[in-house]
């Protein structure tokens, strides 16, 4: 890894309290960013923010909700800067089918 590639940037992990998506929070804070952690885990989330110091702070976020991602987004660009990306970006459970009539209303994420 090049070291700090992502100073100067905001970065928001989705799932990242705990395993895979703490493991890129660590990451990126080693590589310099600012990082959102974003979760529905508020205990774990909360305690990584903590442990990592003044560039990673936690946001409650369900992805399914489009409400919780434009707060996250606009407490990330309040506290840091402008948000550089989002990993990993939020899944579905199967490829969305294009003739379905499944609006945002009816949709439940997994």
């Amino acid at each position: 890894m090049t070291a700090n590639r992502f100073t100067g940037q905001t970065v928001i992990v989705t799932g990242g309290a705990r395993g895979m998506g703490a493991s890129h929070v660590r990451g990126l804070i080693a590589e310099g960013a600012s990082v959102v952690i974003a979760d529905v885990s508020d205990n774990d989330g909360q305690a990584l923010a903590g442990e990592l110091g003044d560039r990673a702070v936690f946001q409650h976020l369900d992805v399914s909700d489009q409400t919780q991602w434009a707060h996250t987004v606009a407490a990330a660009e309040e506290i840091f800067d402008p948000v550089y990306f989002s990993s990993p970006p939020p899944r579905r459970a199967s490829p969305p089918d294009p003739s379905s009539s499944q609006t945002e209303e009816t949709f439940s994420a997994p």
